[in-house]
């Protein structure tokens, strides 16, 4: 019993390790590129724009902002749920997952209302 939990514990471990490696390594291609596009970027404003935002062991975000007709820009990556035993055998095995990049950004068109959306 104890040597399950263990093997628990260190696949939790690895999958988080895996995951956020996973991001860093998206983050440090993007950073440059992001800080070209954008005023500010991160989510931290003591940050040099660095940090993603870990929500979950599965979970990253990132945040940008600065650009004219553009309020934001919002990274969200939604990934394997490597961390998890029971997602990794059983729900991925039946399921055809992967991870996922999500971008938003809203933009503001000509003849707009500045303080909304569109």
């Amino acid at each position: 019993m104890i040597l399950m939990l263990l093997a628990g514990f260190v696949y939790m471990f690895l999958g988080k390790s895996t995951n956020f490696n996973i991001a860093m390594k998206w983050h440090k291609k993007a950073l440059p590129i992001l800080r070209e596009q954008f005023a500010y970027c991160g989510i931290d404003d003591n940050s040099n724009g660095e940090n993603l935002e870990l929500t979950s062991f599965s979970e990253f975000t990132y945040y940008a902002s600065g650009r004219q007709n553009c309020f934001y820009s919002l990274f969200k990556m939604d990934m394997l749920r490597r961390h998890c035993m029971l997602s990794s055998f059983l729900l991925e095995k039946v399921s055809q997952a992967q991870d996922v990049l999500t971008v938003d950004i809203p933009i503001r068109f000509q003849n707009s209302d500045p303080n909304q959306p569109s």
